[in-house]
């Protein structure tokens, strides 16, 4: 889990590119790799466009989660002390001055976490259920939904791709960035990052080449390998695909698997809440004109080829 540019390390605008970003460029006519890897992040696939999961959706709900232990415990915390408080002056071991001048102190020490955890689930809660990014390679041209629902559109090869550094809790992690420049000077103007973020710069350059050779060389050869699409294209996501996204990372490690279940089954459970408070994105009408389909295109792919009940 990665919270950079949503709660920590917000992407800055009007700034000059790093050196660092400038080093771990990635460019849209160059191969970057042999190996593709679509990460879970498709929603679907045509000839015209691929549309993919924002920088926040897998890790969507915890933010909730964590701010509600918050909340919690020093809530508990104020009522149970003040309670304690309350009953010792009725007792006459503290006089009224000293029992009120405790509890408020304690008030005074917590009310900030509370604020602050009321604040970061403002992030997640009644917003948009996901920000989708939509890469159109008919008219090469990227569409993204930003934290504020207002959308950016802008186009693919004017963007300054790189490996971004986040501010991961799990030490150096990366995630694939980009850069919208300004014209006069170069300077950056707005910012947004793919789905993918992690330790190991190969698998996130094998997801950017997923993306790039789509843009450069169309579907044809990446259809193949997509076997599930996220199935929340103008729906709600299920609880039931929410818990499988969430446990997909403990495949094929049984022990993290269990021992990881009761956070993740609590995680599911405040995610599912999370999605039925927000919004499902809707592209706008000129955006959809823009990125209409061919009519026989043999490389649609979306939550149809999912198993039944996953759909």
């Amino acid at each position: 889990m990665d919270f950079t540019g949503l709660i920590t390390n917000r992407y800055k605008k009007n700034r000059q590119i790093a050196e660092e970003e400038r080093g771990n460029r990635l460019f849209q006519k160059e191969r970057a790799s042999d190996l593709l890897n679509y990460e879970l992040a498709v929603i679907k696939i045509n000839s015209t466009y691929l549309e993919v999961v924002d920088r926040y959706f897998d890790s969507r709900g915890a933010v909730t989660l964590f701010s509600l232990i918050g909340i919690a415990l020093p809530t508990w915390m104020i009522v149970w002390l003040t309670s304690v408080m309350l009953e010792t002056y009725r007792e006459g071991l503290y006089d009224g001055v000293t029992a009120l001048g405790v509890s408020a102190f304690v008030f005074t020490i917590n009310f900030p976490l509370i604020c602050f955890c009321a604040w970061a689930a403002s992030k997640e809660l009644w917003r948009l259920t996901h920000y989708p990014i939509r890469l159109n390679r008919k008219n090469r041209t990227l569409y993204v939904f930003r934290l504020d629902g207002t959308i950016l559109t802008v186009p693919w090869d004017s963007v300054f791709f790189t490996l971004g550094k986040c501010s991961s809790m799990y030490g150096k992690t990366w995630d694939i960035r980009a850069l919208v420049l300004n014209e006069a000077d170069g300077t950056v103007r707005d910012e947004f990052a793919f789905s993918l973020a992690g330790g190991e710069k190969a698998h996130l350059i094998d997801h950017w080449e997923f993306l790039r050779r789509y843009m450069e060389d169309g579907p044809a050869k990446l259809v193949r390998q997509i076997e599930f699409c996220m199935p929340i294209d103008g729906e709600y996501e299920s609880f039931r695909s929410g818990i499988e996204r969430i446990f997909a990372p403990y495949s094929g490690h049984p022990f993290f698997y269990w021992l990881m279940s009761p956070f993740n089954v609590a995680l599911a459970c405040v995610r599912w809440i999370v999605m039925r408070s927000c919004t499902v994105p809707v592209w706008p009408r000129d955006i959809e004109d823009a990125c209409r389909i061919h009519e026989g295109d043999p490389f649609v792919r979306d939550s149809r080829i999912n198993p039944l009940d996953l759909r």
